[in-house]
């Protein structure tokens, strides 16, 4: 499922993941909410921060693979958009900002670290020198988090996660004692851990860096940690990290076929182009007919017309009677005219 607003009906939800399209930390009222939602129903919140661009990525990449006439171009495309990312956003941030899930400090430049190191859990099957990540920023999580992803010679977290402790007393109210005079109830019982899980960025976790072999296995472990149990699962795109709150559910309006470029485009023409030939072949009053022209002096056709007059009247014997006048007048007629009667 995935919404654009927070709501209450996401107490529903067992895990959020939000990778919010914003650099700054979450504002106090959406840090409040997905809190005390962790608090109240939910077991995971995945935050992703913003400090990454694939595209440096995607170059690097594309130069290995190119002709050596066509690396300059490669190289020079790549260096405009890092310039374009620390020259116009990077640059223009706060360098260190901070809110209860972390504090980052921003160093103003891009580091590439193929070395990790943390928990055997996200490592399992990984070859921890041979992976590919990259950091805009140094990370600082809370005092109480558990750092389960280092990248880098001087270690610098990655992925931490901070337990969630709730007290049902809180929620639900002192509970009695039964009969046997012991205070077991079904609402006691050891729950789920819950987390809060901030990712220093998504350079594991997205399209262009899933391409590689060791970022796959450490995205699957990540999948894994969140434990076997189904999990509804809620993803929030959102443009900005002061995210609105409402009481009704708001979903992404159109289909996520219709949003993802550059197939939306092609859809909507080709719907278009359909839309034109439907009216080119098949018109309102239908397709376009010559019509049959008839001749005004056939008398036969009066005799038709007269005919079926007579038919629609659904009176045998008044027809009977007209016919009979005409073949009586028309004797006389001939009578006159001094002519044999038919």
């Amino acid at each position: 499922t995935v919404r654009t607003r927070l709501s209450y009906d996401l107490y529903e939800a067992d895990c959020i993941i939000w990778a919010p399209d914003a650099f700054s930390p979450p504002s106090e009222e959406t840090r409040k909410f997905l809190d005390d939602w962790l608090d109240i129903s939910g077991y995971h919140l995945i935050f992703i921060g913003r400090e990454y661009s694939a595209f440096p990525y995607y170059y690097e990449s594309v130069a290995t693979v190119v002709d050596d006439s066509r690396q300059q171009a490669v190289y020079q495309a790549e260096a405009e958009t890092q310039a374009a990312i620390f020259g116009t956003v990077v640059e223009s941030l706060p360098q260190k900002e901070e809110c209860p899930w972390y504090s980052v400090h921003r160093t103003g430049r891009r580091r590439v670290l193929r070395r990790v190191d943390g928990s055997p859990q996200l490592l399992r099957g990984v070859d921890r020198n041979n992976v590919h990540l990259e950091l805009y920023a140094q990370w600082k999580p809370p005092e109480d988090a558990e750092i389960l992803l280092t990248a880098g010679p001087d270690n610098a977290p990655f992925v931490f996660r901070t337990p969630i402790e709730s007290d049902p007393a809180s929620l639900w109210g002192p509970l009695e004692a039964d009969e046997g005079g012991t205070s077991d109830s079904p609402l006691l019982e050891e729950a789920p851990p819950t987390y809060r899980w901030v990712i220093a960025n998504g350079s594991f976790l997205f399209n262009v860096p899933l391409v590689d072999h060791e970022n796959r296995r450490l995205a699957a472990n990540l999948i894994d940690a969140l434990g076997d149990e189904p999990l509804n699962i809620v993803i929030l795109e959102t443009k900005t990290t002061d995210v609105p709150i409402g009481d009704e559910t708001t979903q992404s309006e159109s289909p996520g076929i219709f949003r993802a470029y550059p197939l939306n485009w092609i859809l909507i023409h080709w719907t278009a182009v359909a839309v034109l030939v439907l009216f080119m072949r098949y018109p309102l009053f239908g397709k376009p007919q010559d019509l049959t022209t008839k001749a005004s002096t056939d008398f036969g056709q009066h005799v038709v017309a007269l005919a079926d007059l007579l038919r629609r009247t659904r009176d045998a014997a008044f027809a009977q009677e007209c016919v009979d006048l005409w073949l009586s007048r028309r004797k006389r007629q001939k009578i006159a005219e001094g002519s044999p009667p038919d």
